[in-house]
């Protein structure tokens, strides 16, 4: 759940700080925070805006939890809705549905095989798993709203959308997308200082294992094209 007071300051505990600061800086100050649950899924999501320049990022699933934080000087301002899918879900689900139809036209144009129930339970088996895995795709597949690095559209924090209330998410959207301006707008770094900066945010975000070494020579690509 969200605060309800934007000006809230919660003094987080030095062993949390040490989890979302390695460097031990004074990132102290939780001004905002919300969380989000898909209870069917195993999914739950935690996020916390830190002393207005940083977004903090807890992701918890039924296998393994992700503990981070993000500079909001290196990500894009506007958030993009999405919406993700389950491809394994949707290649079982047109394999299914390729030998069904194959299984279909033998047994509609040709003699090569006696009609049987055997054939047509297998024909009904198939189409019938096909429409399981069409069902579950949709069931797995989630409807999010997407922060992406400055350069490289690197994935940095993916919110469920309308959860837990299209307002509560709306409200802490609306006070990130400010503070993600507003340190822009405060940013006095030159364009030189700028540049390793930013490559910094993306190795440590790869050495923590939040994004994968291919997203992160993919940012560095952009970047390094960008100047």
């Amino acid at each position: 759940m969200s605060h309800e007071n934007d000006s809230e300051e919660i003094l987080i505990t030095s062993d949390e700080a040490a989890d979302v600061e390695p460097r031990g800086d004074a990132l102290r100050k939780v001004t905002l925070r919300i969380l989000q649950e898909k209870k069917h899924h195993g999914k739950r999501k935690e996020f916390y805006i830190l002393d207005g320049k940083f977004l903090g990022v807890k992701n918890v699933d039924r296998k393994s939890q992700k503990k981070y934080w993000a500079n909001l000087l290196f990500v894009d301002p506007e958030l993009r809705h999405e919406r993700t899918v389950t491809w394994p879900y949707i290649y079982l689900a047109l394999i299914l549905s390729f030998f069904g139809s194959i299984l279909l036209m033998i047994d509609v144009y040709s003699n090569l095989f006696p009609k049987s129930a055997i054939t047509l339970s297998a024909i009904v088996l198939l189409f019938t798993g096909a429409s399981v895995f069409v069902v579950l795709t949709f069931y797995y597949s989630n409807n999010m709203l997407i922060l992406y690095s400055q350069h490289g559209k690197i994935a940095i924090a993916e919110f469920f959308y309308g959860n837990p209330s299209k307002k509560e998410l709306g409200r802490f959207i609306d006070e990130l997308e400010s503070r993600i301006e507003a340190v822009k707008s405060d940013c006095r770094y030159t364009k030189a200082q700028l540049l390793p900066a930013e490559v910094a945010e993306y190795r440590r975000l790869y050495s923590e294992g939040i994004i994968s070494e291919n997203s992160y020579e993919s940012a560095k690509m952009a970047l390094f094209s960008h100047h």
